[in-house]
């Protein structure tokens, strides 16, 4: 009989011992799937962090690259007519490109008048002046500017 309870016991322990590693292999599964789950949440976060920091240095940049253009101006010539006659050269189109400038620091849209043009083959259109602002801003700032056509048939730029 004391062997019987001697086997009884060992049997007991052994189940106990077996239920114990099943216990433990059960929550060390657990333990894993919860990491996978936090490792997914941060893995998460950080791209979200570091499209956002992308995000803010682009902008920053962009700014950084209109100020240096501003800066620049003086060294670059441009000139169009404002009417029939009048032109817009010198200093007055420095300003008026400095204008441009700092409204695309602001993230605003310029509003370009409709009497700019420059001279292009078949005469001095507005579509040329807008060709030829284009291509200075972009060699200025390598920022290649967009223009909106508006209800009265006048143009926007955005930079």
């Amino acid at each position: 009989m004391a062997t019987q309870l001697v086997k009884a016991a060992e049997a007991l322990i052994e189940a106990a011992v077996k239920e114990s590693v099943v216990a433990s292999i059960n929550t060390s599964k657990a333990a894993v799937d919860e990491l996978r789950h936090i490792h997914g949440a941060l893995d998460k976060q950080g791209q979200a962090l570091e499209k956002a920091l992308e995000a803010s240095l682009d902008k920053h940049f962009r700014v950084l690259r209109l100020q240096q253009a501003m800066a620049l101006v003086p060294n670059w010539f441009i000139e169009w007519y404002t009417s029939s006659y009048d032109r817009m050269s010198g200093s007055s189109a420095q300003n008026e490109i400095r204008r441009m400038l700092a409204a695309a620091i602001k993230g605003v849209g310029f509003a370009l008048s409709k009497n700019w043009t420059m001279e292009a083959q078949g005469g001095r259109t507005h579509e040329a002046f807008r060709n030829q602002l284009s291509s200075y801003l972009h060699g200025l700032t390598g920022i290649e500017p967009r223009f909106e056509l508006q209800g009265d048939q006048s143009y926007t730029m955005f930079m």
